[in-house]
């Protein structure tokens, strides 16, 4: 029942994205993904995977703004957008997943994120991008430094093969 609410929240939550526009999905994003990880009374899980959204578009609006200054709030937002729309994917195939089959979605949901970097400069600070990667306790074990359009295309189309 839990699980279900999550995803019911979760669908909600891409459904109010798709209906704004200019930097205003990247704000957005970045408001219900802050709201949902300080909501005490949302499930734990569901807690960290909006801590995950919510320091990936962070992540992703500093390093715009470092690595490609003229970079546009379109970008943002469908960067943004794409980001919600990965997560949101992992999030139904884990919770579908067999107990022996979680590590395996994770796995491909963490290596897809991991072949498709956004920034191509060296990220000096490789600890910041790869947090969730090398710490325990998350199941969102992606890169902060993944083109979310890219890594999204990526996993449909691996998941299409399987």
């Amino acid at each position: 029942m839990k699980m279900r609410k999550t995803l019911l929240t979760a669908l909600l939550l891409l459904g109010a994205l798709t209906h704004v526009c200019g930097q205003e999905v990247y704000n957005e994003g970045m408001k219900m993904a802050k709201e949902a990880a300080d909501d005490e009374s949302s499930p734990l899980e569901a807690r960290k995977i909006a801590t995950f959204k919510y320091d990936a578009i962070q992540y992703l609006g500093v390093m715009s703004s470092k690595f490609m200054p003229d970079s546009s709030a379109v970008m943002l937002d469908r960067q943004t957008l794409a980001l919600f729309n990965y997560v949101n994917l992992f999030s139904k195939h884990y919770a579908h997943a067999d107990k022996k089959d979680k590590e395996t979605v994770i796995q491909l949901f963490s290596a897809v994120s991991l072949r498709n970097p956004r920034f191509k400069k060296k990220d000096e600070d490789q600890e910041w991008a790869l947090a969730y990667i090398s710490t325990d306790g998350f199941i969102t074990k992606f890169s902060l430094n993944t083109d979310w359009e890219k890594a999204y295309e990526d996993v449909l189309s691996l998941l299409k093969q399987q």
